[in-house]
């Protein structure tokens, strides 16, 4: 794998890239922490919808704990300063993560509209949780096929942009090269985003109509399509922040196909940051649109708050007490604060 050594005029670039990326490091680690101790205390909130929203979480943190720093160390010294092999575990570690998010994504879509467009059926039938292990099993052996495939001969890892981070070589014109991307392309990323964009947009139509169905339902009809229509918004914004954070470096990949270097490399590490930057918002918006988990948080930190000043009044109150002893020993009245 060359490296191209022009890119040291740009320090400046990365340095500044730096100080986003320590930004979302630091948002990523602790929000997807807080998420997973969330789901932890609370047995109540592991339901299937959750079971997905859990494992999308680990591996949030994870990518966040092993992609990120290694690039944030490599753009302060403006390339890569790990070896081959590490560059190779970093992009295999990232693509398998994005591309096990895609498919987790696409199953908790349609989790969520199966429910929605047969609600009465639903009402009678849960989808069992073996069930959703077993789609998450499937999930994690299609992202692990394609993220192998590389290391098998069909295309390779290299450096990518500004060369200090790496991914699926994008720019080679062979056919071994353009016959992978243009497959990930399509099973990675086409179908999957048809998928859940038909999905949801289907989930939108139905939340729209679904007042003027409650008017012919009975309560408990009325309260499960509620709480239905709740966890579907919840989705919604944990859907549109992955795919918001994910598509310039899905375009700017595919279009690197086609006119490779008139590209540059700002854009190919630019788009390439911005893409790890899913990492904190898709479980951002789920923590502040899901009203339990929001409620739940808002506990904690009341919970902390009150510890403090419990430990602060105790404090005071020992501190009272030395003074008195010391008061006492002096042949003076105690004083109370």
């Amino acid at each position: 794998m060359e490296r191209n050594l022009t890119i040291n005029n740009k320090c400046y670039i990365l340095k500044l890239i730096n100080i986003y990326l320590l930004i979302i490091f630091v948002l990523a680690f602790i929000s997807n922490t807080i998420l997973i101790i969330i789901f932890i205390r609370n047995k109540q909130l592991r339901i299937p919808l959750n079971i997905f929203i859990i494992v999308l979480t680990i591996c949030n943190l994870i990518g966040t704990i092993v992609e990120i720093p290694p690039v944030i160390i490599s753009n302060w010294y403006c390339k890569w300063v790990f070896n081959d092999l590490a560059c190779k575990l970093n992009a295999t570690l990232m693509y398998f993560i994005g591309s096990l998010s895609i498919f987790l994504i696409v199953a908790i879509s349609f989790e969520r509209y199966y429910p929605m467009s047969n609600p009465l059926d639903f009402i009678h039938e849960q989808i069992k949780v073996r069930k959703i292990y077993l789609t998450i099993s499937v999930c994690c052996l299609f992202a692990f096929i394609w993220s192998i495939f590389p290391w098998l001969g069909w295309s390779y890892y290299s450096y990518e942009g500004m060369q200090t981070s790496c991914s699926v070589e994008w720019k080679s014109n062979s056919f071994n090269v353009i016959s992978y991307n243009m497959s990930i392309f399509l099973f990675v990323f086409f179908i999957p985003l048809c998928i859940i964009l038909y999905t949801n947009v289907k989930l939108v139509c139905i939340i729209r109509n679904m007042r003027r169905q409650q008017f012919n339902t009975n309560n408990r009809m009325r309260h499960k399509m509620k709480l239905e229509r709740n966890l579907t918004i919840n989705v919604f914004c944990l859907v549109a922040s992955f795919m918001i954070t994910w598509m310039p470096f899905a375009l700017v990949s595919f279009a690197s196909i086609f006119i490779g270097p008139r590209l540059g490399p700002v854009v190919s590490t630019v788009s390439a940051m911005f893409a790890k930057s899913s990492l904190l918002w898709s479980t951002l918006f789920y923590m502040f649109s899901n009203k339990n988990i929001k409620r739940i948080l808002f506990q904690m930190f009341k919970l902390t708050e009150k510890k403090k000043k419990k430990n602060k009044k105790k404090m005071n109150e020992i501190q009272n007490k030395e003074l008195n002893k010391n008061e006492f020993k002096n042949g003076r009245f105690p004083v109370l604060l």
